[in-house]
């Protein structure tokens, strides 16, 4: 597993790298830290271009060369396998970038709540999330923490969407955590219904297997979803949101549902999951095919009606 963290070396983003280093720890995990030097912008400094590439390349040594000292150290105190890269451009632009390029798991960048810096790295951090190539999961530098006891897993059926949580699975065994999944529907019909309620009787056990507790509820339709209660009464450790939920919560909770997605991603460490293209190439995720097929064969009705199996399988 590959995790790439982005790092100014500001106080905040320094505290999120060490919760990063202990998730990578976890993961047994490479981890490649990413500093992107914003362009500097000739006008404000000099007319003469020769001078300012000359600028560019100096803060771009010095910061390859203060990354690289911090690195070595942190390689000592973790044990882990840590790589350095550092990029000039828009930040959020070049992280995602690396990500795609160096294939990467997981992106783990940090929040903050309060304060001008805050917005600008509100609006990288929306950024990343937004055009990732792979998950992320934003920590709010308020509260770095990794102990994740209690996840919250909001679930909408999509094509696939069982695949997207074989990382939860390895969170909810490292942290014996209590699990609460919360099925959702768009149409509220009989059909999608008993499809989702296997779906996520599926998902407990494949998600907890006797490593932690899982309980699920159901609600009949989207629009009865109501988020800010819900995490003020489960008081999650970790939000787990996939891009449908997202997408679907945005555009049916309109203003209200929308401000409260924004405040946890605030206030509360959020996994948004989604497969990264080279995961895609994987033929067996969570050895989830023959799993599906068993169910079908029984007569679990998954899709509302049993499909048709082709010969040999």
């Amino acid at each position: 597993m590959k995790i790439l963290v982005p790092l100014d070396f500001s106080p905040a983003s320094l505290a999120v790298l060490e919760s990063a280093f202990a998730v990578a720890q976890q993961f047994h995990a490479q981890v490649v830290l990413i500093q992107v030097i914003e362009h500097i912008d000739p006008l404000s400094t000099t007319d003469d271009k020769e001078q300012y590439i000359q600028a560019q390349s100096q803060l771009m040594g010095m910061a390859k060369e203060n990354l690289q000292r911090h690195a070595a150290k942190w390689i000592s105190d973790t044990g882990l396998e840590i790589e350095t890269t550092v990029k000039s451009g828009v930040a959020a632009d070049e992280i995602c970038y690396v990500a795609s390029v160096m294939q990467m798991n997981l992106i783990i960048i940090g929040t903050q709540s309060q304060g001008i810096h805050a917005r600008k790295l509100g609006s990288t951090t929306r950024r990343v999330m937004e055009f990732a190539p792979c998950s992320v999961l934003t920590i709010p530098s308020s509260q770095p923490r990794i102990d994740f006891g209690r996840i919250l897993i909001p679930i909408l059926w999509s094509p696939r969407v069982l695949d997207k949580f074989r990382m939860v699975r390895r969170l909810v065994k490292m942290n014996h955590s209590k699990v609460l999944l919360v099925g959702l529907t768009v149409s509220g019909e009989r059909h999608e219904l008993r499809r989702l309620a296997s779906l996520l009787d599926f998902v407990c056990g494949r998600i907890c297997d006797n490593q932690g507790t899982c309980t699920h509820k159901i609600y009949d339709h989207l629009v009865e979803f109501d988020l800010p209660r819900l995490l003020n009464r489960f008081r999650p450790e970790l939000l787990v949101m996939t891009s449908a939920v997202e997408k679907a919560t945005r555009i049916v909770g309109a203003t209200t549902m929308g401000q409260a997605v924004d405040s946890a991603y605030r206030h509360m460490p959020v996994l948004s999951l989604r497969r990264s293209p080279h995961e895609m190439t994987d033929q067996t995720p969570l050895a989830l095919e023959s799993s599906l097929i068993d169910l079908i064969r029984t007569k679990i009705a998954f899709f509302g009606k049993r499909p048709r199996l082709s010969k040999g399988r």
